[in-house]
């Protein structure tokens, strides 16, 4: 299925040289429209999401980037569950200031190659 490709630096659609959205059909748009969403706003499918919104304004431990990689796996596990990928992990968060750096990889269903997930989710 092709989708608009979202830039996860600037959240905003990527242009192509024609200035119109460039289409993809790579999963790292779910999974940053999951790890982005907060669990239950979005309108047609309240099951789509994170609960990443819990932990923005929490003081940065060790026990909240362990509850940073739970989340993002909750949020792009419906991903593997409807035949679209065949295995997300999350290897890395690592915190800043800024937000923080959810690192992993996501293997499609048709070709099998695993692409590098690597977002900042914004902290407060």
């Amino acid at each position: 299925m092709s989708e608009f490709r979202i830039d996860p630096e600037t959240g905003d659609y990527s242009l192509a040289s024609t200035g119109l959205p460039e289409k993809t059909t790579s999963l790292l748009q779910p999974a940053y429209v999951r790890l982005r969403t907060e669990l239950g706003q979005w309108m047609h499918d309240p099951s789509l999401g994170s609960r990443y919104h819990e932990l923005e304004r929490v003081k940065i431990t060790p026990a909240v980037e362990a509850q940073t990689v739970e989340f993002a796996e909750q949020a792009l596990r419906p991903i593997v569950e409807d035949g679209r990928a065949t295995k997300v992990t999350i290897e890395t968060v690592e915190s800043s200031r800024v937000g923080r750096r959810v690192r992993g990889r996501i293997t499609d269903n048709i070709d099998r190659l695993p692409e590098r997930i690597d977002f900042i989710l914004p902290v407060g």
